[in-house]
């Protein structure tokens, strides 16, 4: 006869009889408990009782040349075919080169390109050093920023699959253009047209971001204020955020809060 008791935060397993007994119940309690919230590696003790993990759903597959990517299936991913690997909302982690490590969400899919955001803050950054937005974002410090000390933060083999885009942004009334491969979304593209600021019609909001879960990011494990590249149209010192609920706000320019960088990559 043996007996095993298992408690993990408010939820116990208890159960006596035979060893294959045991084994076929611990079983049928680990994958009742597995998606917990509270419970987040059930599988990391499985293998010390002598059972067999069992992944089911999405699986983390190690790819080539530093990307982990988050599918439907396991297999190794280069970074040249990650494009065509990839399903709409999956993820990619890849290590930065200050030893960091940072998770990429596929948003969304236009015009032959997907679209890829941080799924987190990557760090903390002003938009200029002082408290305007002349110019907007094509010629902030922010987007300085980006072209530099984030882009020099990416693998070499993220870097080479990256496509230029052209980017549409508001400077005062005007609406212009401009071209790069590092940017911030806009407020119309997070919200919709109650919440743009001025912005309404420039983009059009994308669906992940109308589950305000996905507009709640963090950075070191708390919620955070992030920027957005909308200049807030009712003001010259402020740019548009997303709050740590995910709700619209504003907030000046020389403060320093979260920087959710996004790219193109051309589809496969």
């Amino acid at each position: 006869m043996a007996k095993l008791r298992i408690k993990i935060g408010k939820t116990e397993f208890m159960a006596d009889g035979n060893q294959e007994h045991i084994e076929k119940e611990l079983s049928a309690f680990a994958e009742m408990i597995r998606n917990a919230p509270a419970v987040v590696n059930i599988t990391n003790f499985l293998p010390e009782i002598g059972l067999k993990k069992v992944d089911k759903g999405r699986k983390i597959a190690q790819a080539d040349k530093g990307v982990k990517v988050v599918m439907h299936k396991s297999e190794q991913i280069a970074w040249e075919n990650l494009a065509g690997s990839l399903q709409l909302h999956d993820e990619f982690e890849c290590d930065l080169s200050d030893g960091n490590r940072v998770t990429f969400v596929l948003i969304n899919e236009s015009d032959g390109y997907l679209i890829f955001c941080s799924k987190d803050c990557m760090t903390r950054h002003r938009m200029n050093d002082s408290a305007s937005n002349k110019g907007g974002i094509a010629a902030s410090e922010m987007q300085k920023y980006l072209d530099t000390e984030i882009w020099n933060l990416l693998p070499d083999g993220l870097k080479n699959i990256i496509a230029e885009t052209r980017r549409k942004y508001k400077d005062g009334d005007q609406i212009k253009e401009f071209d790069t491969k590092l940017f911030l979304l806009s407020a119309s593209e997070v919200f919709d047209k109650d919440d743009c600021y001025g912005e309404e019609g420039l983009y059009n909001q994308i669906d992940y971001f109308k589950d305000e879960k996905n507009r709640v990011k963090c950075k070191d494990k708390e919620t955070a204020y992030w920027w957005l590249s909308s200049p807030d149209a009712g003001g010259s010192t402020v740019f548009c955020g997303v709050n740590a609920s995910g709700g619209a706000n504003g907030n000046y320019a020389s403060l320093a809060y979260g920087v959710v960088p996004c790219f193109c990559i051309k589809k496969s």
